[in-house]
């Protein structure tokens, strides 16, 4: 017998079993392992509620309002066992204390014949303050103090009364 011979008769049929017998094991092994791990007690339905952790989220709100209601929607919707989770959004008393001073502004700054971003500081988020000036200084002298107030109020405004 040549060594080719051998080679074929007895090595390859050899190694051809063996691989056989080794993706055979690796298939058993995969499906003993995937029946227990849908057999363990953290994935069966009943005691997902049960043993979940609760959970608080923390939403630090200052100055924040025009994205307020859009991050406290966001945490609420998350897919959580109910009863097991909340929402806290954390202002401060300086803020409101800050913005009911303001107001007492509005009917002042709405008699100025032009108002400017630089006055309206303090009152509205940065970003906002030349846009609200050139709304409230394109509307008439009888309108502005009612826009100044729309736009000091984002959750009462009109949709087409004020900047975002």
């Amino acid at each position: 017998m040549t060594a080719a011979e051998m080679w074929l008769d007895v090595v390859v049929p050899t190694l051809v079993t063996g691989l056989l017998a080794r993706a055979l094991w690796a298939a058993i092994a995969v499906e003993a392992s995937a029946r227990w791990l849908l057999n363990t007690p953290a994935n069966r339905p009943g005691d997902v509620d049960s043993q979940a952790p609760w959970l608080l989220v923390l939403l630090p709100m200052l100055r924040e309002q025009a994205v307020a209601a859009e991050s406290i929607a966001a945490f609420t919707g998350l897919d959580y066992p109910a009863g097991r989770a909340a929402v806290a959004a954390i202002t401060t008393e300086r803020e409101h204390t800050a913005r009911a001073q303001h107001r007492t502004r509005l009917p002042e700054l709405a008699a100025l014949p032009t108002l400017a971003a630089a006055q309206l500081r303090g009152m509205f988020p940065a970003a906002r303050c030349q846009a609200v000036a050139e709304t409230v200084s394109a509307a008439s002298r009888d309108e502005r103090l009612v826009v100044l107030t729309s736009c000091s109020m984002p959750s009462r405004a009109p949709p087409t009364s004020c900047p975002p």
